[in-house]
């Protein structure tokens, strides 16, 4: 399990220099299955300021993950469109609120640290809020769903 230390150290290490950078491009070269999966036409309903959110947290739990881990496992494309499927099944048809979204894919994981992280992130903004209500819900179950790819 990723603990919040990795986590905050994770954060610390990117916001110096140029880490952020090098380990983007880590991620795009050791995993290119992450790319094609969000160069799909799911995401297109993401405004740009939500697919540059989407990115840094990747990049966070990407790099907060290899702090424990050498090797992730190679997936591809299907095996991450399957897990996606699996979140979105537990939701079923509803059109629940983000809140409870996130209660019950809490339920589904073991990275309650990094889903914690993400829910942190995610969360409005008063004076600044540049997701929107559906974007942050497809934020919530992407990174959640990569938790589960990279973690499995």
């Amino acid at each position: 399990m990723v603990s919040e230390q990795i986590i905050e150290k994770t954060l610390d290490f990117l916001h110096s220099g140029e880490n952020f950078d090098d380990s983007s491009v880590i991620l795009i070269d050791e995993h290119p299955e992450v790319i094609a999966y969000l160069d799909s036409e799911s995401f297109d309903i993401l405004i740009e300021e939500e697919k540059d959110i989407l990115w840094y947290c990747l990049v966070v739990i990407y790099t907060a993950i290899k702090e424990g881990k050498e090797h992730l496992q190679k997936r591809d494309v299907k095996d991450i469109e399957s897990q996606e499927e699996e979140n979105y099944a537990v939701l079923g048809d509803s059109n629940m609120k983000y809140s409870e979204v996130c209660n019950l894919l809490f339920d589904q994981t073991s990275e309650e640290d990094l889903l914690a992280f993400v829910e942190d992130f995610l969360v409005p903004d008063e004076e600044d809020d540049d997701i929107t209500p559906t974007g942050r819900k497809v934020l919530f179950i992407t990174l959640k769903t990569m938790i589960d790819v990279w973690t499995s």
